[in-house]
C-alpha cells in the first residue's frame, strides 16, 4: 500500500508535503482522527527507546481534521502542532484534507476515531498497527527493523 501524498502544516508554520518531507528512512507515523494524545505520546516513547538501535527511524504525529464543506479549513484546537509549539517539536503535523478520501487511500476502515501508526519506507506502508504502543507491537517494530 502507498502513503497518499497531501500537505500538512507544522508547529513552526511550514508546509510540509508528505510523505515526501518526512524525516528518517524508515519513518514511524502515527495518523490520529481526534484520538488520546496519550496513544502518540506511548508511540514517541518508544522510538525514544529505538534510537540506539534504530538511528534513521524518524517520528511524526499527524493529526487530522474534516476540511470544511468549502474547502477550507475548520475551526480546531490546531492539532498536536499547536500543542507542540511551546516545545519546539518539529515532528508534529495538522493535516485538514476529506477524512473519508484520506481512510479510504490508507484502507483503513470505518470512522473510529482512534489512532493508527505506521511504518513509512518512502511513501510505502510497510506496517500498521492501532491504539497505543505496547510490548507486542514494539517486539513487532523491532523484527521488523532488524533490531
Amino acid at each position: 500500500m502507498k502513503f497518499p501524498f497531501v500537505s500538512a502544516v507544522g508547529s513552526d508554520g511550514r508546509r510540509y508535503d508528505l510523505p515526501d518531507d518526512l524525516d528518517g528512512t524508515p519513518s514511524l507515523v502515527h495518523v490520529s482522527f481526534g484520538s488520546d494524545p496519550e496513544d502518540a505520546s506511548t508511540w514517541r516513547s518508544l522510538v525514544d527507546s529505538l534510537a540506539g538501535d534504530s538511528p534513521e527511524l524518524g517520528w511524526h504525529e499527524v493529526q487530522v481534521h474534516q476540511r470544511g464543506r468549502d474547502g477550507g479549513r475548520p475551526v480546531t484546537d490546531g492539532g498536536p502542532a499547536v500543542r507542540a509549539a511551546d516545545a519546539d517539536d518539529s515532528s508534529a503535523l495538522t493535516l485538514h484534507t476529506d477524512e473519508r478520501g484520506l481512510r479510504a487511500a490508507l484502507s483503513l476502515d470505518g470512522d473510529e476515531t482512534h489512532g493508527y501508526t505506521m511504518l513509512l519506507d518512502g511513501d510505502d506502508v510497510r506496517w500498521t498497527t492501532t491504539g497505543p504502543a505496547t510490548e507486542d507491537t514494539e517486539a513487532e517494530l523491532r523484527d521488523i527493523l532488524g533490531c
